[in-house]
């Protein structure tokens, strides 16, 4: 029974600090969030609303920049996914997909400056409808400022 009891110890104490240090994972789950990927590179969670899902990624890497997580996307992104346009505002690059299967429209987020060095934020909405640039821009603006609370320095 104590062996069962020191392996699931040791199992939490790992899944809590494989992601990078600078990452609050502890107030990620507070927020709500659901976390489904934790390795080396990357570092993923989730959070859905009945208007929408929001699935934010934090890719770690020393090299590269904001354009090519951008890029990257667009050349990787799923075949079921149409790519309807591309935009940016100053804070971030936007790509806007849509997935005729489900008829939502998905937006990708990526933050053009990196909070901490080497971490990039991109952040997936998955919505019913189409958004507007205005309300769009205000979305990205939050989402960012959201998930880089979740950084600290």
């Amino acid at each position: 029974m104590k062996k069962i009891a020191l392996g699931l110890f040791m199992m939490t104490a790992m899944a809590a600090f494989s992601a990078p240090k600078y990452v609050d994972v502890n107030r990620i789950r507070k927020d709500g969030y659901t976390i489904y990927q934790d390795i080396n590179t990357t570092f993923a969670f989730t959070k859905e609303t009945d208007e929408l899902k929001v699935a934010v990624t934090l890719y770690f890497s020393d090299k590269g920049s904001a354009k090519a997580v951008k890029n990257i996307f667009k050349r990787v992104a799923p075949s079921n996914l149409r790519l309807l346009d591309e935009m940016e505002n100053s804070r971030a690059y936007i790509q806007k997909f849509y997935e005729s299967s489900s008829k939502k429209y998905m937006y990708n987020i990526i933050a053009k400056r990196e909070k901490v060095k080497g971490c990039f934020v991109t952040a997936m909405l998955t919505v019913n409808g189409e958004i507007s640039e205005k309300k769009l821009g205000r979305i990205t603006d939050t989402v960012i400022t959201d998930v880089e609370r979740y950084l600290e320095k």
